[in-house]
């Protein structure tokens, strides 16, 4: 709720709600399996991506995420997925986008990862997604491959 600011009354932004963005990419390869990092600095597994930063939108933030996680430029396709995600990974909420990355003919072992930040790369079968993903991750991600068969952008809630 906004509360009217008069004249006389310095506006403090800091009594504005904060809520975290992030970015991540599906990249896929011909059998359909999809890229999954492991981060060093949290147990599980991701896609590439992360937070947008300050003046960054987030498709600009897959694409910088995906060249400093992977080692190489994606090119960023459609919105697959907005996801409004409450304390799911990290304390607080969020709102989290998925983009599509495309059919890549990589295999793990082409991707320069950083090792402050990753230490592993594979292809997972979809089938298989539930096992290395939170659960709230195997469903953005299950949500995300449906929408690149409909072309049609999924909104998640919790």
């Amino acid at each position: 709720m906004l509360v009217p600011v008069h004249a006389t009354e310095s506006f403090d932004p800091s009594s504005l709600p904060v809520k975290r963005v992030g970015s991540g990419v599906l990249i896929r390869n011909a059998d359909g399996a999809v890229l999954l990092v492991k981060p060093s600095y949290k147990e599980g597994w991701d896609i590439p991506g992360g937070l947008v930063e300050v003046g960054e939108s987030p498709r600009e933030a897959a694409g910088r995420e995906c060249l400093e996680e992977l080692g190489r430029e994606v090119e960023i396709g459609d919105l697959l997925c907005v996801h409004y995600a409450e304390g799911a990974q990290m304390p607080g909420d969020g709102i989290m986008f998925v983009f599509d990355g495309g059919t890549c003919s990589a295999s793990p072992d082409d991707y320069r990862l950083p090792a402050n930040e990753l230490c592993a790369a594979s292809f997972t079968s979809p089938a298989e997604l539930d096992s290395r993903l939170p659960p709230v991750m195997f469903v953005r991600l299950l949500a995300a491959i449906e929408a690149t068969r409909t072309r049609a952008i999924v909104y998640l809630e919790r």
